[in-house]
């Protein structure tokens, strides 16, 4: 079959035309993006960082009062435990994971 140029012309144009609205969302957000993605591929090689059994919930920063109840009931044992918890978000792992390593850091240095 024969496409004429005219329509072919008008394709391109088109397409050209949507371009920066299916990219320009991807350019806005690509560095929230790749920090998001940083945080899972760190979250996902510590999925089995142990939580120490006497750690204090209410001492962690920025903690969220729902998350910090459900981890103080639940007590889990691993961070991938703690991942199963209703009420624990990844953002609330991310912290969780920041401040055990910061404690056992302090602890070795001390």
């Amino acid at each position: 079959e024969r496409v004429c140029v005219c329509v072919l012309a008008q394709f391109i144009d088109t397409c050209v035309d949507c371009l920066p609205m299916v990219y320009l969302p991807t350019a806005l957000y690509s560095k929230l993006l790749q920090r998001q993605q940083a945080h899972i591929d760190q979250y996902t090689r510590d999925e089995s960082l142990s939580i120490p059994a006497d750690i204090d919930y209410s001492s962690i920063p920025s903690l969220p009062n729902e998350a910090r109840e459900c981890l103080t009931k639940a007590r889990p044992e691993t961070l991938g435990s703690a991942a199963q918890l209703l009420g624990v978000t990844p953002s609330t792992l991310v912290l969780l994971m920041h401040y055990i390593k910061n404690q056992s850091r302090g602890a070795t240095t001390a």
